[in-house]
């Protein structure tokens, strides 16, 4: 069963024999629980992977012509788990989305440099990197996406684009699926983000913690309970 932040730093106080409060941020010792929860719930976050956390969504493109086969991961996506894009021609306008190949940086790059410069369907130009280095890239102009890199985990380099088509690669031809970034908000009536059964495992943790750094002792039950949970 879910909770609110409030119901749960109640219940906590209440185990551990602490004041009654009214909200989240009463006392001292409230605003140590609601730590507390935060810390286990990060914990729980990055040891797991949820399915309702995972969704698809739109790249965003560069929107600048002058790198046209570079977009972006949105802020609201943690990890990108595939990728299509529709390459959809000037004489085939049906939507086609293609799943396209991830390839390491390593081999994108021995690609990218194998493109010779000069070819007419080959673009090449230099982009900052967000480290403030300068990097030159190279892509094909004459055909849809097959392929991509990420340089930094929010920066996406693909194979190529299809000038004829669109002047740079389109937020909305493209469809990845992502991991979606999570969010606490210190509020009485937020829900943290998780399915129903690692509920359970972030109360008894919450609980088992608040007894061992708040009281100095242990609370079997809760640890039993969380690591069942786990299990």
């Amino acid at each position: 069963m879910k909770k609110t932040l409030l119901d749960m730093v109640q219940e906590i106080l209440q185990s551990i024999d602490g004041d009654e409060v009214n909200t989240y941020s009463d006392t001292t010792e409230s605003l140590q629980v609601t730590n507390i929860i935060e810390n286990c719930y990060w914990d729980i976050v990055s040891q797991a992977s949820f399915p309702k956390l995972f969704s698809p969504a739109e790249l965003q493109a560069s929107g600048d012509v002058t790198k046209p086969n570079i977009m972006y991961l949105p802020e609201t996506c943690l990890s990108l788990v595939w990728l299509r894009y529709d390459d959809r021609t000037a004489s085939n306008v049906e939507a086609s989305f293609r799943k396209l190949m991830y390839v390491d940086t390593d081999e994108f790059l021995q690609r990218m440099y194998a493109l010779d410069a000069t070819d007419p369907k080959v673009l090449s130009y230099d982009t900052l990197l967000n480290s403030g280095d300068t990097m030159n890239i190279r892509c094909r102009t004459d055909q849809s996406p097959s392929y991509y890199t990420t340089i930094d985990d929010y920066t996406i380099v693909f194979d190529s684009y299809n000038a004829e088509v669109d002047t740079t690669l389109q937020a909305d031809k493209s469809l990845a699926f992502c991991e979606k970034k999570t969010v606490w908000v210190n509020d009485d009536s937020f829900i943290p983000e998780l399915p129903d059964k690692q509920f359970t495992i972030l109360r008894n943790e919450a609980k088992a913690t608040a007894y061992a750094q708040l009281k100095q002792s242990q609370n079997a039950n809760a640890e039993r309970k969380a690591r069942r949970g786990w299990i």
